[in-house]
């Protein structure tokens, strides 16, 4: 018997007026780490926003989590069923503290040991920085505490945009051993990006996005035999 999907979208689409940013999307989330990789504007951050229902595309197909329908449900109720999403950006109030960030989120039942100090032993270098801004960090500090924020929320599954995005090659690793270390623990990544290295250390399965249509998904494990077709996919 089939394994079901944790999320299942079908034929998802997404439309900003008349221009369509996806098109007929098909992806299965089955759990560990699955990444979607593709160029600038291929609508990677929009297919995140459809999953969390956050405005202001116009979508229109299926979006399933557990067998509960998403599509037009509000965005504070997907997150209530445990879909926390680290937008690109991190989105972070400058004038909080790291603590205040950590200390603001409403934990539900299953966020219980996502404590702050649980944070804090996850994430060292946010202790050592717990009083500062959120504007005095660097990028990889921010990185850093949007996951520990959105991880005291209880989320069980959880959508990274672009978590390495200008952040120097020894954050990146340090990101993808967090990631791992998360993935150990029984939580399930949908990770969004375009450093297809990166994506390979931490994901099981990749899907390709191009000009708003999925056009292949790999198997890590045979990644390594498609890389000159990954490669003609993301034009480098």
């Amino acid at each position: 018997m089939a394994e079901q999907p944790l999320l299942a979208i079908e034929a998802l689409n997404a439309y900003y007026g008349r221009a369509q940013a996806l098109e007929d999307v098909n992806v299965e989330i089955t759990g560990g780490s699955t990444s979607v990789i593709g160029r600038n504007g291929m609508g990677k951050t929009t297919l995140c926003n459809a999953i969390v229902g956050l405005p202001p595309a116009r979508i229109t197909g299926s979006i399933r989590d557990q067998g509960k329908e998403l599509v037009g449900l509000a965005s504070y109720k997907v997150a209530k069923l445990g879909i926390g999403y680290v937008p690109q950006g991190r989105r972070l109030f400058p004038s909080l503290s790291v603590d205040e960030h950590l200390r603001m989120v409403a934990s539900r039942g299953g966020a219980k040991r996502w404590t702050v100090d649980r944070a804090y032993e996850l994430f060292p270098r946010l202790q050592e920085r717990k009083r500062n801004g959120g504007a005095q960090l660097s990028g990889g500090e921010q990185q850093m505490l949007a996951i520990g924020r959105i991880l005291r929320t209880g989320a069980t599954l959880l959508l990274l945009d672009e978590p390495t995005e200008g952040l120097a090659p020894v954050i990146v690793q340090q990101i993808g051993s967090t990631i791992r270390k998360l993935k150990d623990e029984g939580l399930t990544i949908l990770l969004v990006e375009q450093n297809l290295r990166f994506a390979q250390t931490v994901a099981d399965r990749h899907y390709v996005l191009e000009s708003g249509r999925v056009i292949d998904m790999i198997p890590s494990a045979e990644l390594d035999a498609n890389m000159q077709k990954v490669h003609e996919y993301l034009g480098v």
